[in-house]
């Protein structure tokens, strides 16, 4: 299905943008994050670098979409970047609980 935007991708028409592609980047987001609010957020900032740099967006190199996903994609890697970091930060750590967590409270 190919998405036509009327009077081209700019900021003024953005709205019409983020309406017709947030759906179909919010599902890839999904298919690489396996956690449904961290993919909205990964999509969430896909979207605001794309309004931030939409001026730069040339038609002569790339569709749009292939543009939008290939944001979309780097976000997802720096997601598992970022996330890796964190994990890294504290694997192999010896953390001390103050007390006993009881799982049947939960």
């Amino acid at each position: 299905m190919k998405v036509v935007i009327k009077g081209g991708y700019t900021k003024d028409n953005f709205e019409e943008i983020y309406t017709k592609y947030y759906p179909r980047v919010l599902s890839f987001c999904k298919n690489k994050i396996s956690s449904d609010m961290d993919a909205e957020d990964v999509s969430q900032i896909a979207f605001i670098k794309c309004y931030l740099y939409i001026e730069s967006f040339r038609n002569d190199k790339a569709q749009f979409s292939t543009w939008l996903f290939t944001i979309a994609k780097n976000e997802c890697i720096t997601y598992y970047h970022s996330k890796k970091d964190y994990i890294d930060s504290i694997e192999g750590k010896n953390i001390d609980i103050p007390y006993e967590v009881n799982m049947n409270n939960f």
